[in-house]
């Protein structure tokens, strides 16, 4: 396994990659943000049919209409916080038959219960550690998705979360452009939540936490070497996600504007 560059915007370098690949590889590329793929990137792979293109879509609730990837990987748990699984589709490539087993156990599930019953979020601390150390102890492997989260996920509205991300976003943008992270205050597409670029993203997370807004660091040990990585890694430590999913309105992103505010004054 090797790792590749990305550039300032987190899109694949194609200039490397183009360089580099050889027939019979497989490469992993990642729409952060559940933003589509750089043109550039996308020509590159039309023209390599010869490589293997997984398209890692764990940030994006999108239809596959714009897909580039021969096989695609979708994440409900990191976009509609189900407890457990992903789905792996076929694309453009056959997919062998994988023979799944059922989960182990189910003590991941309990903060999302936990949570689910927090309806006035006052016991969020609890909860939310208790989400930390599950995650920390999840682990990959071919255990089927638990029928608690499929049938969660049969009940989620996908197109009204598109409808109120979107809308999120836009109120974000109007309070926090100068430290957003896309460019775009209008987007074609459904964001996982709103990417802002500060200085210590540690200390920023640390700081809305103890405010009740809990932001995601989506990278905060990156497995790749720091000197060959250098890029990357100082975006791993600028880069925050705010919410802005369906569980939020206008007055709420408010809020999480005016958390995100008053610690930049106080030097976040």
């Amino acid at each position: 396994m090797r790792y590749y560059p990305l550039d300032e915007a987190l899109f694949p370098r194609v200039d490397f990659l183009s360089a580099q690949i050889l027939d019979g590889d497989h490469v992993l590329a990642i729409n952060y943000f559940g933003r589509p793929a750089d043109p550039s990137f996308v020509a590159l792979v039309q023209a390599r049919p010869d490589i293997g293109w997984i398209e890692d879509r764990a940030h994006a609730m999108d239809a596959p209409d714009s897909a580039w990837g021969d096989w695609l990987l979708y994440s409900p748990r990191k976009v509609f916080g189900v407890p457990d699984g992903g789905i792996l589709v076929s694309h453009r490539k056959v997919l062998g038959q994988l023979h799944t087993m059922p989960p182990i156990e189910l003590s991941f599930a309990l903060p999302s219960l936990e949570r689910f019953e927090d309806v006035n979020e006052t016991d969020n601390h609890r909860w939310y550690m208790s989400y930390l150390q599950q995650e920390a102890a999840m682990g990959i492997g071919l255990q089927s998705m638990s029928r608690l989260s499929l049938e969660l996920l049969k009940t989620t509205d996908v197109r009204t979360d598109r409808a109120v991300r979107r809308s999120n976003y836009r109120t974000l943008y109007g309070r926090l452009r100068e430290y957003a992270y896309l460019s775009e205050a209008d987007i074609d597409f459904t964001p996982l939540g709103f990417p802002i670029r500060v200085k210590s993203a540690a200390q920023l997370s640390k700081q809305l936490s103890a405010k009740r807004v809990f932001a995601g660091r989506h990278w905060a040990s990156l497995p790749s070497d720091p000197t060959a990585f250098a890029t990357e890694h100082r975006l791993a430590r600028e880069l925050v996600t705010l919410p802005c999913d369906y569980r939020y309105g206008e007055a709420d992103m408010h809020r999480v504007a005016d958390a995100v505010c008053n610690a930049m004054t106080m030097g976040a």
